[in-house]
């Protein structure tokens, strides 16, 4: 409990499943190489936050400093919804 927000790089993963149960904000990386069913991104919406980035000339990330507290703001908000996902 000593930490004050989670970030996945990779949504498909079994520990995302254990975290959505949790009041932690959730960020996740979206790289757009893991493509998810719409039903199951738009549910995921409503508890994390994704990120999006541009890549630069080498094909590496770029995160964009203000885009990340943003989003980080609305993973806070977002974190409330965690009951939604006690079923899990």
């Amino acid at each position: 409990n000593d930490y004050d927000i989670i970030i996945f790089d990779y949504a498909n993963t079994s520990c995302l499943t254990q975290c959505l149960k949790s009041n932690r904000p959730i960020l996740i990386i979206d790289h757009e190489n893991v493509k998810l069913y719409q039903n199951v991104k738009s549910k995921l919406q409503k508890r994390v936050e994704f990120v999006t980035f541009k890549k630069n000339q080498f094909l590496l990330p770029c995160l964009d400093e203000k885009q990340v507290f943003k989003s980080i703001g609305r993973s806070i908000d977002k974190s409330m919804n965690y009951r939604e996902f006690s079923f899990l």
